[in-house]
């Protein structure tokens, strides 16, 4: 006889991130969009690894379930800079189910534990991430855990001034008990 208390289920996400092409017209490339028009002063070296994500960006998130069919969402996602430039500021909208919750992100720089501190909220839900940056490779290792022991562990890496690619596994944890 088996008894489970959960279950295990693995999954690979990856999306490749494009800037807004609307936004671009606009004249508001990724790089430019965090201008100090706040009147922020330029920032230090380490929240310069987080100018690399401002802007709007076309994801196309690919779910890789273990088992699993595959589930492709298309998602728009915006990232400004919040309180003075202190954190990054992250809305994103599932294009793909339009009755999905907006997902929204802050992120900052911990200059005391010398890491990236964020923290991820979809309505009730929050989940908590911790960044590391590569600078060699120009990526952002993180690890975080997600709630209802789900943990999960990826990386972020650019590839361009305006192009990015990132992965990620996500386990949800499993107690299993078996008697004789």
């Amino acid at each position: 006889r088996h008894r489970s208390g959960g279950r295990v289920v693995s999954m690979k996400i990856t999306h490749d991130l494009l800037p807004s092409w609307f936004l671009c017209l606009l004249g508001l490339m990724p790089g430019m969009a965090f201008a100090q028009a706040d009147g922020a002063p330029k920032h230090s070296p380490e929240f310069q690894v987080l100018d690399r994500y401002i802007g709007s960006w076309d994801i196309k998130n690919t779910f890789k379930p273990v088992g699993g069919e595959e589930v492709v969402f298309n998602i728009v996602s915006r990232k400004s800079w919040s309180l003075g430039g202190s954190f990054l500021r992250g809305q994103d909208t599932n294009l793909s189910i339009p009755e999905a919750k907006e997902f929204h992100l802050l992120w900052t720089y911990d200059s005391v534990a010398k890491n990236y501190p964020a923290v991820l909220m979809d309505g009730p839900h929050s989940k908590r991430l911790i960044g590391t940056w590569d600078e060699k490779t120009k990526t952002m290792h993180w690890k975080g855990k997600m709630g209802n022991g789900v943990t999960g562990e990826g990386h972020h890496r650019f590839i361009g001034k305006d192009r990015a690619e990132a992965s990620g596994v996500f386990s949800i944890a499993c107690k299993y008990m078996s008697t004789r």
